[in-house]
């Protein structure tokens, strides 16, 4: 019997890759890799890996992706007309809860599964004089979000992005504001305004 579960072990070594212990072919399946991040300089790269890193949840990649006065721009509110905004520090803060921990006190969970997608509409050179170099593109963004607890959440809608170079006449472009325009759904805005500033402000 020794010898027999021997030959046995033998005869399952020998068998290639993909065969089971009856010999039936069992296909592998793998699963397709995630977006790569471009390393290749231009400010078009950075917007398509801030694409990418929300699709892997990647808060390290969003760090080197923001300028170091990044500033994140709500849409102002439709009746008081105030404009909210997040610093970096504070949009860290809100990647890190929305990709990996969700929400403190546990109101809300992380994501189990994003999808970004931001299509250009135009891109041009930003004519403020206080943004000498810098390169404005005007975007529509698509965020689609399931939580770890089955719950779903997405805003749709433009928003202006811009981009400079960092440091100044270097090749390494960062995002260095994101702001979030009006759409014909301003509940749908102010609920996406009072999610995204409590996750930036919880610790």
């Amino acid at each position: 019997m020794k010898h027999s579960r021997v030959i046995f072990a033998v005869l399952l070594l020998a068998l290639p890759a993909g065969y089971g212990a009856c010999g039936i072919f069992i296909p592998k399946v793998t699963p397709p890799p995630p977006p790569p991040h471009y390393r290749v300089p231009g400010p078009y790269n950075v917007i398509q890996n801030l694409a990418t890193l929300y699709v892997n949840r990647d808060v390290t990649e969003y760090d080197s992706t923001l300028a170091l006065d990044y500033v994140f721009r709500f849409v102002p509110d439709p009746i008081t007309n105030k404009q909210d905004s997040l610093i970096r520090p504070e949009e860290l803060n809100f990647a890190d809860h929305l990709f990996n921990t969700g929400s403190t006190d546990g109101s809300q969970k992380p994501a189990s599964l994003i999808r970004l997608q931001i299509d250009t509409v135009s891109s041009t050179v930003d004519p403020n004089p206080y943004h000498t170099g810098w390169i404005r593109y005007v975007v529509n963004t698509d965020l689609q979000i399931t939580k770890s607890d089955g719950s779903t959440d997405g805003v749709v809608g433009p928003a202006v992005l811009f981009l400079k170079r960092v440091p100044p006449g270097s090749n390494r472009w960062r995002l260095a504001e994101w702001d979030d325009q009006p759409v014909a759904k301003p509940v749908e805005i102010q609920g996406e305004t009072a999610s995204r500033t409590k996750l930036a402000s919880q610790i």
